[in-house]
């Protein structure tokens, strides 16, 4: 009796997931940004644009409570509005979901500034365009976004400031295995949130 109650938690976990629930996008957006930012440590982005190891600093550098809401919570509420529920909006009354997503994504990679971030964007902004063109709803890629940000100012607000000591001692030692390990996590991670086995699940009308 008592598997079968667990059974019946895990699946409507599961449909929750499949639906578009909040707790879906907010793992999505985690997911994702353990998934790009494992992935691109292991590339030499220092030696290839050593102007954003200048920039990065100030990008986390206010208190931990101010950057959690300006990047957790304002930045991905204008941000979505302007590039997912404005332009890919706009841009899918003429092309199909596959280029809507790539262009929006592709300025929003350019909005940036510069090449690492770029990268970045282009490819996180593809997840936000099929969190908001899946669910037609702008609720999701804004918790998809927030969760992405905070996520990522936290582990640089931990680790970079060893606040956390062990932590960032193992970072620092085991660099590859650390940032190897994100990626692969955060890849099955987002492959199972972005799942789909039921052809009736929402999306834009």
């Amino acid at each position: 009796m008592e598997e079968k109650r667990w059974i019946e938690i895990y699946d409507s976990f599961r449909k929750r997931l499949r639906e578009g629930s909040p707790v879906r996008m907010l793992l999505i957006g985690v997911f994702g940004a353990m998934f790009l930012n494992g992935l691109m440590a292991l590339l030499p982005f220092s030696e290839w644009f050593p102007e954003y190891d200048i920039l990065r600093p100030s990008l986390f550098s206010y208190p931990l409570a101010a950057g959690l809401t300006l990047y957790g919570i304002l930045t991905p509420i204008l941000e979505e509005l302007l590039f997912r529920w404005f332009l890919f909006s706009a841009l899918s009354k003429v092309f199909s979901f596959a280029p809507a997503a790539l262009i929006s994504s592709l300025i929003f990679g350019l909005y940036h500034g510069n090449m690492v971030q770029f990268l970045y964007a282009f490819l996180f902004g593809i997840i936000l365009a099929f969190a908001y063109g899946h669910t037609g709803n702008l609720m999701s890629p804004i918790l998809v976004h927030g969760a992405a940000n905070s996520y990522v100012y936290l582990m640089a607000f931990f680790v970079e400031r060893e606040l956390v000591p062990l932590l960032a001692d193992v970072v620092e030692k085991y660099y590859l295995l650390w940032n190897g390990g994100l990626a692969v996590i955060g890849l099955a991670g987002l492959l199972l949130c972005v799942r789909r086995r039921h052809a009736g699940s929402g999306g834009m009308k």
